[in-house]
């Protein structure tokens, strides 16, 4: 397998790091800085330009399925981008560090990226397109949204549930049974002893709810 990784920032190359310790092998990157070089892997074209050409070949009935991870931190443009590449006919892949423990009684879906050093353990499910990042810890039966983020060394107590699009931001951490409603993001630092609504930011220890929309 050859992986073609979406982004070129930060966190691609944390994602591009983990596939290379993994014996994953890298086809390149697509991103808009289309100058930088990565790891000895080019990137290949701007997001636009490989997605119009996918097009204008699914147009001609032409097939160019590969396997792709998105490397992008930024929940809402990681969903956009990988939605339209999986309507495109692409396959996404996901990418797990070796050092991560994911316990074999767990779920990872397609397209979710576990960080180095990061647990999940029996009965949590990791939806598509997420990411579980360095040193995270979602413990038993907890639930992590599709496009959500656990941010590093953030800690998801047992049977906990971050929605669609949630960040639990670095060193947060939230109270067994307890959820973040979709597209929510809880600060760093913050210790979540209530559900938060959707579409909401609370910080603070406990964590409280200082903007949602009306």
């Amino acid at each position: 397998m050859k992986l073609l990784i979406f982004g070129a920032g930060g966190h691609s190359k944390v994602v591009a790091d983990a596939a290379i310790e993994a014996g994953i092998d890298l086809a390149g990157f697509v991103d808009d800085r289309a100058a930088i070089d990565l790891f000895g892997n080019p990137v290949l074209s701007t997001i636009e330009e490989f997605t119009t050409d996918l097009r204008i070949e699914a147009s001609k009935e032409e097939n160019s399925v590969f396997d792709f991870i998105v490397a992008i931190g930024d929940n809402s443009r990681r969903k956009r981008i990988f939605d339209e590449l999986v309507e495109l006919g692409c396959h996404p892949v996901s990418v797990t560090h070796p050092s991560a423990h994911v316990s074999m009684n767990a779920t990872i879906e397609d397209g979710a990226y576990v960080g180095a050093e990061a647990i999940v353990n029996p009965g949590a499910y990791v939806g598509e397109n997420a990411i579980v990042n360095t040193r995270a810890t979602v413990e038993h039966d907890c639930i992590v949204g599709a496009n959500a983020f656990v941010a590093p060394h953030a800690v998801m107590c047992g049977e906990s549930r971050i929605g669609e699009g949630a960040l639990l931001g670095a060193n947060a951490t939230l109270g067994v049974g307890l959820s973040v409603g979709e597209w929510s993001r809880i600060g760093e630092g913050a210790v979540v002893k209530q559900d938060i609504p959707a579409n909401s930011v609370a910080t603070g220890v406990p964590a409280k709810v200082v903007d949602r929309p009306e």
